[in-house]
């Protein structure tokens, strides 16, 4: 047999190892999260029961005052409005007979709170869990179904995408290991060996009279050991339900024999080594025995065998019986968009749908090259954004001046282009308008795995969820990556004290207007646009005014306090209550920049000044719904 099977199956192993990586990190930044939520939960108990610094078992046993049971009755109905799941029913009543009694401790208080984080955690990474295996599976089904029939005029058109999520459902429920364990029964057991090391923990802190920080400590040691844990059950799960995938496939198209196909490197197991080139009969495939996983985080695949020769047949049947021929250096997603999709939306010649309501303003001239500016944009992304959502924009305007604004609750853009003073600095004609796109993309819900844990916390704390909205320039990460780009630019300022060089170097081109108006957002100065571009210092300190007016500053502070942000000062308070409209700025100069790459060379000083910033950006369009 030739190279050709185990060349293409290496690939395809890979391409489901680099599925799995992206699940692992997944889950593991739920697990992040939930490390900082169950921390904060400690301390706000630790803080409780601590007498003069000291803690005793004592302390942690006194029971309830009414505050406290009002406060923990509602962390109970929070957690059963919003992270109980069907596994959990029993610890829901646990919850609510907990709840409505009178005397319960403060251990039990807290021990009970750590749970619901807990049950919270493991019941959406394994609801997100089972999804992934049902992806994966039908997925790779759809793969090797390709490169098989690719190779050998086999049922190419016929049969491939007939998986139904009753099949797929089935599949994923049965166990396939030889202990009949299922990879939810081995979620729900690191989950209770989890509790039970993480409730010991806490008890025996409290018998040693342990501080804080040795608790927290403890506790996070436990929890990244789970995390760890993730990785291990991902790549073996993901590694038996591709096999499974294999198996569907070969019954499918009647492959009769099949090869075992190692990753020979350093890090190959022996049984591996040992399989390596090994021909079976179908009928004798077995996971663990004569197929792939053979242990834990196994690398190893299979690939059809047939006998030199069979692979160069080009052949292929459509679902009518007809011949047809494909090309040799076809991919999977040509072959899967000609072949198996019943309906592709037409977005004509160039990639890039119509417009409709940009094409009614604009010139036929400026609409076509905006049109074409997209097509060449290098991000595929940013132009999927474009085909799936822009015209779900209700107006669109075209200003006689160089400016612009995006307005969420009449979902409008207007816009004006940059004339010939500006385009000789170094703006672009259509630079206003991609900006205000972005500020577009980034007031709707198009993406993934967001978190707002700050943003909700200010909203409870001040009530005013209008003004602090759930985007994703809001969201926990992105608002993490404009902070790194802050403090970096703090420090090569001496604390935005000595800008220096820098000044000169932003101020010579009209291309770091983005940075430019970043830094006016981070400075609060008495001055507007401090360095050329930006905008006026009302804008940027909206959310600290709505605030102050409503009279919950007071509330904002103690929520910044909680997670530990300096607020001592309300110059410190206003600074951060910058951040938001700042990240949002950040959110669509970085669309403006990645929209227009190919025109202008506004990205190097976004890729220089913002670096964290853009990669997180990137990341969560690429991560779009």
């Amino acid at each position: 047999m030739s190279d050709y099977w185990k060349d293409r199956f290496v690939v395809e192993e890979s391409r489901v190892n680099q599925m799995a990586v992206k699940e692992i990190r997944k889950q593991q930044a739920e697990y992040d999260k939930a490390i900082t939520r169950i921390n904060q939960d400690i301390e706000v108990w630790y803080n409780r029961i601590a007498k003069n610094n000291d803690v005793s078992l004592a302390n942690a046993k006194e029971m309830l005052n009414k505050k406290e049971r009002d406060e923990f009755k509602w962390t109970v109905e929070e957690y059963i409005k919003k992270g109980s799941g069907e596994d959990s029913l029993k610890f829901v009543k646990e919850l609510e007979n907990a709840s409505a009694k009178y005397h319960i401790d403060r251990l039990e208080a807290m021990k009970l709170q750590v749970r619901a984080e807990i049950e919270k955690l493991y019941n959406g990474n394994g609801n997100g869990f089972k999804n992934y295996l049902g992806n994966l599976y039908e997925d790779q089904y759809n793969h090797t179904f390709f490169e098989v029939a690719k190779g050998t005029g086999m049922g190419i058109g016929s049969n491939m995408y007939k998986l139904n999520d009753k099949l797929v459902n089935t599949v994923i429920s049965n166990p396939w290991a030889s202990d009949g364990k299922h990879f939810s029964d081995r979620i729900w057991e690191d989950k209770e060996k989890l509790l039970n090391t993480l409730h010991t923990e806490m008890t025996q802190a409290f018998i040693r009279g342990d501080k804080l920080d040795t608790l927290i400590e403890k506790v996070v040691k436990r929890m990244n050991a789970s995390r760890s844990n993730v990785a291990r059950l991902v790549y073996t799960e993901s590694a038996a339900y591709a096999s499974k995938a294999r198996i569907k496939t070969y019954e499918d198209l009647n492959v009769e024999r099949y090869e075992v196909v190692a990753t020979l490197d350093s890090r190959t197991s022996e049984i591996c080594q040992g399989l390596d080139g090994k021909v079976f009969d179908f009928k004798d495939y077995e996971i663990g025995t004569t197929a792939p996983p053979f242990h834990v985080n196994c690398r190893t695949t299979t690939a059809p065998y047939f006998e030199d020769g069979e692979e160069e047949k080009r052949a292929a049947r459509d679902k009518d019986g007809k011949t047809y021929y494909v090309p040799s250096d076809m991919t999977y997603d040509e072959w899967f968009k000609k072949y198996q999709k019943d309906e592709v939306e037409k977005t004509g010649n160039d990639g890039i749908i119509e417009l409709t309501k940009l094409k009614e303003i604009m010139t036929g001239k400026d609409y076509e090259e905006y049109k074409s500016i997209l097509n060449k944009c290098p991000n595929e992304n940013i132009k999927a954004l474009y085909n799936d959502h822009f015209n779900s924009l209700d107006k669109i305007e075209i200003l006689n001046e160089y400016r612009g604004s995006f307005t969420p609750r009449e979902n409008k853009i207007v816009f004006g282009y940059a004339d010939e003073k500006y385009i000789k600095q170094g703006s672009h004609k259509f630079e206003t308008l991609a900006h205000e796109v972005g500020h577009f993309f980034d007031n709707n819900k198009y993406y993934n795995d967001l978190t707002y844990l700050e943003i909700e916390g200010i909203q409870n704390s001040t009530l005013l969820k209008n003004t602090f909205p759930k985007i994703p320039s809001s969201s926990d990460i992105f608002l993490d990556a404009v902070r790194k780009d802050i403090e970096i630019l703090r420090q090569s300022t001496n604390g935005f004290k000595n800008f220096g060089s820098l000044k000169e170097k932003l101020s010579t081109t009209a291309q770091s207007s983005g940075v430019q108006d970043f830094l006016d957002g981070i400075c609060d100065t008495k001055k507007r646009n401090i360095f050329g571009w930006g905008h006026s210092k009302g804008y940027y300190d909206r959310e600290y005014n709505v605030v102050k007016k409503a009279e919950r500053l007071n509330d904002l502070k103690d929520f910044y306090s909680s997670i530990r942000y300096d607020v001592k000062t309300q110059q410190k308070l206003k600074d951060i209550s910058r951040n938001y409209r700042t990240a949002s700025e950040v959110w669509a100069n970085i669309t403006q920049a990645v929209t227009l790459e190919n025109e202008t060379g506004n990205i190097k000083f976004i890729e220089e000044y913002m670096p964290n910033s853009l990669k997180t950006y990137l990341k969560i369009i690429n991560n779009r719904k």
